[in-house]
């Protein structure tokens, strides 16, 4: 398979996945990576959590997926967005699913094991 018959694969099965650390505090951290869709998806993020009064720090261009989720993990950012594939793959380094709620379901146990919060936008 070509890489951009794989690319638009993994765009088609792009459920977001937001994963959420569970601390309590004034302020919500979202955090992007560093390509431009991934900090637009930030700023929507941010945008619907200031319209329902939260107060919102976005850290654009934070890094990959990799550089996210330990991010998440030390607990420096409470919400990113990632797409579900990467999340089977890069971050639960599975094998690669094609079918999305295949993937999705896969995605949703391994973050859930590692205890972050999952949701589809």
């Amino acid at each position: 398979m070509n890489t951009h018959k794989k690319i638009l694969i993994v765009l088609f099965l792009s459920h977001f996945l937001s994963a959420c650390s569970t601390k309590n505090q004034d302020t919500i951290t979202v955090a992007s990576k560093d390509f431009t869709e991934s900090i637009i998806v930030g700023e929507l993020y941010k945008q619907a959590l200031e319209g329902a009064g939260i107060k919102v720090k976005h850290q654009k261009a934070l890094g990959a997926s990799k550089i996210l989720l330990a991010a998440i993990e030390s607990g420096e950012v409470d919400i990113i967005s990632e797409y579900t594939s990467t999340g089977v793959t890069v971050i639960l380094n599975e094998s690669p699913e094609f079918d999305p709620d295949k993937a999705y379901a896969i995605a949703k146990e391994g973050y859930e094991k590692n205890m972050l919060q999952l949701g589809s936008i």
